[in-house]
């Protein structure tokens, strides 16, 4: 998985199995009509590697946590999009 701020600066993900792919198509966590002046992301270091943990106590594996930065604000921003496989109905 790696985020990237497209031409139209969005944060798009786009996740694969293996670094050489396939990769699925993106899905955008972030876009910027939600978040004007977006510009930079990335993924938080200890994201996915079960050193973070949920309300419970447990690893967060289901969870990617982005820092993103927007223009005129140069505070970073902790995001957190869930990225467990989609439920079947």
């Amino acid at each position: 998985m790696y985020p990237q701020v497209a031409r139209q600066k969005n944060v798009q993900l786009r996740i694969a199995d293996e670094p050489e792919g396939p990769w699925l198509d993106p899905i955008a966590p972030a876009t910027s009509g939600e978040h004007p002046g977006l510009y930079a992301t990335m993924t938080h270091p200890c994201s996915g590697t079960g050193e973070l943990t949920d309300d419970d106590g447990s690893a967060d594996l289901k969870n990617l946590y982005l820092e993103r930065v927007t223009v005129g604000h140069c505070n970073v921003v902790l995001m957190q999009t869930d990225v467990s496989p989609p439920k079947t109905v």
